[in-house]
């Protein structure tokens, strides 16, 4: 696990760890595995979903699932409520909220009555 050094920010670290990822994945060929096929499926997928708009609830918490899972961080979702920034904290707030909505959690399984999203 990377470390920040003393004196950097959070989101200079951040912007390092982002640049060390596409870093990577920059120096291999899409060819060289098959998990580039299936990234590549899934990104047009999400890209139609952004599109669309929701004209029902279930069609509103795709759209926040959607959210979730390429508008924000992992972190996000791991980090204790009370240690995340305001404004992640809202969307997250937001997404859990619109996906209880249509009795949902973030990965879209049913739930039960006021289970916690």
């Amino acid at each position: 696990m990377s470390r920040r050094p003393t004196g950097e920010t959070e989101k200079e670290f951040k912007a390092r760890m982002w640049k060390a990822k596409t870093d990577i994945w920059k120096s291999h060929s899409r060819d060289d595995h098959p998990i580039f096929a299936v990234e590549e499926r899934l990104d047009k997928v999400a890209t139609r979903i952004g599109k669309c708009s929701a004209q029902t609830i279930p069609g509103l918490a795709v759209k926040a699932r959607h959210v979730a899972e390429y508008g924000l961080n992992v972190g996000d979702w791991l980090e204790p409520r009370d240690q995340l920034d305001w404004d992640k904290l809202v969307i997250r707030d937001l997404i859990e909220n619109l996906c209880g909505l249509a009795g949902v959690d973030r990965y879209g399984q049913p739930v039960a009555g006021d289970a916690m999203v």
